[in-house]
């Protein structure tokens, strides 16, 4: 079963002025060894003694030395390049990831090669056939739906690559990294902010119901329930697709004559946040003064939304950033390495809706 760690956002952006490349020469004499010794030192090739060992590291740390990427990969057999099986690349969550991924794997001399397959298990199968072909260094594997096709999971470990999971979970028996957002988190603060601002009366507006995303957002919102000693309402818990289109028919059940509305709603993402504004317009009511909305993704569309619309924010890019130096790792880490799963939380944006 993998570790779980979970990490407190950072800032994954350097504003350094550029500046000339250490080299292995650099590292030998800052650290007084040998160039021979420090490219066994930083190669893993072969055992130097501790102190030597503790000296070239620290120096290729102060300097900021990264190795050559093709003599690295002369040295240790690698490729230098990952394959990135996409679930589908229109999502909004998969490009920000795949941008993470690509700033990351470039920094670190490595290259990307996109392998789209669209939910589709042959397709993935043959993409994983084509990237072995290729003698990828290791895959990571994005789905930007928390969810991903049991059979191309399956097919993941008998690709005989090294893989990473992005923004979802592997198994509890999977022997599998995986770099996922806290989902649970992510709706307890939506809906604690709505509680705190005195609604109480909040509507829930789910995803899918077998939605693994919509499920753990679902978990926040009763606990920040129940953190209040509340007992949400269970006719104001709905489930829609994850479309402007699902808030809008939202809109239409929770609003409908007879019944008493809701005074905010916690939308699992923009987009059906962004739908159920607009049935509150239609049924004349006002957003936030009537209705208080938050959404989850913070999309670029929030703010061109009338009123621009507050949501949680996912760290993406970092996701895609950690899955590169997790794939790493377990590269150069070999038969000692052991999985992880590392949570990033969400934090949220407040805008004029909510």
């Amino acid at each position: 079963m993998p570790q779980s760690r979970v990490v407190q956002e950072q800032n994954f952006l350097g504003n350094e002025a550029p500046r000339q490349k250490p080299t292995i020469k650099d590292v030998a004499r800052a650290s007084g060894a040998s160039v021979t010794a420090v490219s066994y030192v930083l190669n893993n090739s072969r055992t130097v003694g501790v102190q030597t060992r503790e000296r070239v590291l620290a120096a290729a740390q102060e300097l900021g030395y990264r190795p050559n990427p093709l003599a690295r990969g002369l040295i240790t057999g690698r490729t230098q390049a990952f394959g990135t099986l996409v679930r589908d690349l229109q999502s909004y969550i998969t490009t920000r990831i795949i941008a993470g991924v690509e700033k990351a794997a470039r920094e670190q001399g490595y290259k990307m090669l996109l392998a789209p397959h669209n939910q589709d298990p042959s397709q993935a199968v043959s993409a994983l056939h084509d990237l072995t072909a290729r003698r990828m260094d290791g895959i990571i594997s994005i789905s930007g739906n928390s969810d991903e096709h049991p059979e191309i999971i399956a097919a993941l470990p008998a690709a005989g690559l090294p893989y990473v999971l992005a923004f979802y979970r592997p198994s509890e028996t999977a022997r599998a990294d995986s770099v996922v957002v806290d989902n649970r988190q992510g709706g307890y603060v939506a809906t604690r902010h709505l509680l705190d601002l005195g609604r109480r009366r909040i509507a829930f507006v789910g995803g899918p119901a077998a939605n693994n995303a919509s499920r753990e957002r679902l978990k926040g919102y009763r606990q920040a329930h129940a953190e209040m000693d509340l007992t949400p309402d269970e006719a104001l818990i709905v489930s829609q697709h994850f479309m402007v289109e699902g808030g809008m028919r939202a809109a239409e059940q929770l609003l409908r004559d007879g019944v008493t509305p809701p005074d905010a709603v916690f939308a699992c993402n923009d987009h059906i946040a962004a739908g159920f504004i607009r049935g509150c317009r239609e049924k004349g009511l006002r957003v936030p003064d009537d209705v208080a909305v938050v959404g989850f993704d913070d999309h670029d569309m929030c703010p061109a939304l009338d009123p621009p619309l507050t949501s949680m924010r996912m760290p993406l890019p970092q996701v895609g950033q950690l899955c590169v130096e997790r794939l790493i790792y377990r590269l150069e880490q070999g038969a000692a390495w052991e999985p992880e799963t590392i949570t990033l939380p969400c934090s949220l944006v407040i805008r004029q809706s909510a």
